[in-house]
Parts: C-alpha cells; structure tokens; sequence
C-alpha cells in the first residue's frame, strides 16, 4: 500500500501551486510560532491553550489586504468577496464554540486576518482544464474518469492572522499558506477562483484553532455539528451575527464550483446591511515601511491596548476641498500596521499621529 501513496502523493505536490509563508508584520509579536503543516498546506501556529479555551465570546474584525497584496490585478469587488469568505468562514467556526459579537462590542478574544499574498487563477488554463474534464464523459458516458486539472495558472493564498484578548494580547496566531492543486477542486474560470477557495479554507481552520485551542492540522477533524452543516449548505447560521457576512452559496454555490463558474456568480458577499455605504466608513491600513520613513516613532496620544478611541488628529484633503474629520481607531501596531476606520470619502488621507515633530502619513483606502 506504501508504495502506491507514495507516488500519489509525489504527483500531488507536484501539480501544487506554492504560496509563501510570509510575514508583513501585522501580527503583534511572531516569537514561539512553530510549523505545523498539513497535507497540502504550510503553517506556522501559536496559541495559549488554558486562556483560549477560557474565552467565551469572540468578535471578528475586518479581513485586509497587505499594501503588496492589495497591488496584485484583482478587482475591488473580487477583493470584498475573498475578504469576505474569510470572515464568514471563520465566523461559522468560531460559531461551533464561541457566541460572535458585534465588531464595536468588547469580547474575550478580538480577531484579526491580513491577506499578505494572492496569486490569480490563470483564466484560460482553468477553460481548458475544464473543458478536458467534460470530454470522458461524452467519450464513456457513465463511466468516471478523473481528468487531474492542468497544472499551470494556479492560484495562491497566504493569510496570517491572531486572536488577542481585552488587553491586546495576542493568545494565539496562525501563519497559514496553501496553493490550489491539480487534484482537488474544480478549477473556476475567474481570476479569483482559487484564492476565493483558498479564503474560506483559511478561515475554518483558523476558526478551529480556536475553538480547539491546538492546530488543526496533522489530525483527523471531527465532523461538523448539525448547526454548521446546515449553515454550509445556504442554511441560517448558529450566530445569529454572522449573517453580516452573507449566507454560504449551499448547493448552488457547489454545482457553480463544479462547472466553473465565477465565485460571484453564486456569492452574494456581505449582507447588504453591513455593506459601507456613501456616507459611511472605508479602512485605511498605513504599511510599516511607512511609519518607518517618517522621523516619528512613538506617538504620545495613541495607545495601541485602547480600541475604539477617538483620533482627532485626522485630515482629509482632496483636490476639490478638504478640512479636518474625526476617524475611529479601530487598531494601531507601530510595528506593523496603522488601521483607522475613516468616513469614506474620495481622495487621499493624512494621518498625524500626534507626536513630535508632527509627522504626516499619507495612504489612500485600502481594497
């Protein structure tokens, strides 16, 4: 039997897309993370057992995209709906233990995800990939023949995320990196096809971490409950909350998959009610490297275990008009990432983060 698996599982890695394992710095520390890979994914996991199975509420904060990743040819829409299936992944599974919050409500644990890097479906491989997995069944109807998909134009996914607790502490955190492979799955034609896969599959093994407290990998899962079943298959979802997120596709969502087509095709996204509106609120994210260019390093008015506060040294400017707004802080890491939740609004933002000298860090709204 050895000596058939091996082969198998050498062809397996063979038609396997590689995605880095990378770190963008927006994880509060990286110390005592250690591999933990599963059969097609690598992973590196940290997590504080006895106060992770002490929490009893979580909320999930917004999914984003690295600058890097954010650069990479996805449309905004594309970017909203794998942003998306990350969070309603993570929130079905969480949902197996956990009572979810509101993102403005205080809870045991606060999660976060960054998307750090995408690689796009090639459109035309994934065609004739599926096209060749139509022909066995017009040349030996009712005979199945597995046709592996081609193994160029495959996309990527590298996440990582972190749970912290009321005090900003980080209580476990995941490194996490898959690539789509010729075997399993049925490739979509769209650019987004796998990493929109790949985003729903990080979220639920990221969301069992917690509710187990230990990695998911290298172990057999145990079945999913009733409740998550049904919210798989378009069904109503254990907390009541997740229903931000939008419902899962359910079987219009497989049969999609099954003959390629587009995720939003059958993903509606987020639910319409959670959905920004113009007077609203976008994310801004502010890269490290940024901070870093700036003569500033330790603001005197932001503290970074104070979330929400208000930070009123925010000024909006755009080629029109411009003048001074007050943005909710909804994260700050000056080892990583400045993320503030801003009304949205066209045009460029410039933060003062409220030190001496005044130091200004100009983004836009990340995707």
């Amino acid at each position: 039997m050895r000596w058939v698996l091996v082969p198998t599982l050498g062809l397996m890695a063979a038609g396997c897309a590689t995605a880095p394992l990378e770190r963008s710095g927006s994880l509060a520390s990286y110390g005592n993370l250690t591999p933990s890979d599963g059969f097609l994914t690598k992973s590196q996991v940290r997590v504080s057992k006895a106060d992770v199975l002490g929490a009893k509420t979580a909320r999930i904060e917004p999914t984003a995209f690295t600058v890097a990743a954010a650069r990479e040819p996805f449309s905004d829409q594309q970017r909203s709906l794998i942003k998306n299936a990350v969070n309603r992944a993570m929130c079905f599974a969480l949902s197996e233990r956990f009572r979810i919050v509101a993102p403005t409500e205080p809870a045991d644990l606060s999660v976060r995800a960054v998307i750090t890097h995408i690689a796009p479906t090639d459109t035309t491989a994934a065609g004739v990939s599926k096209v060749a997995s139509v022909i066995p069944s017009v040349v030996a109807p009712g005979v199945p023949i597995p046709v592996p998909r081609l193994p160029i134009g495959l996309g990527s996914l590298s996440v990582e995320a972190e749970a912290r607790d009321r005090s900003g502490n980080q209580k476990a955190a995941m490194i996490w990196a898959r690539g789509a492979n010729s075997f399993t799955g049925a490739p979509r034609v769209s650019s987004d096809g796998d990493a929109y896969d790949l985003a729903s599959a990080f979220g639920d093994d990221f969301g069992k971490l917690l509710v187990t407290a230990e990695s998911p990998f290298g172990k057999v899962s145990a079945p999913p409950s009733i409740g998550s079943l049904k919210a798989s298959l378009g069904g109503a979802p254990k907390e009541a909350i997740c229903e931000a997120f939008g419902r899962a596709p359910g079987l219009t969502g497989m049969i999609g998959e099954r003959i390629g087509l587009p995720p939003d095709w059958t993903d509606r996204g987020a639910s319409a009610n959670a959905a920004p509106k113009e007077s609203g609120t976008v994310l801004l994210a502010i890269p490290r490297e940024e901070i870093e260019r700036t003569a500033c390093r330790r603001p005197r008015h932001l503290d970074r275990k104070l979330a929400p506060v208000q930070a009123p040294a925010i000024s909006r400017s755009t080629k029109k008009s411009g003048g001074d707004t007050n943005g909710t802080l909804i994260e700050i890491d000056l080892d990583a990432l400045i993320v503030l939740e801003l009304p949205a609004a066209s045009g460029s933002w410039s933060i003062e983060i409220g030190c001496a000298p005044t130091c200004l860090i100009e983004g836009g709204p990340l995707q």
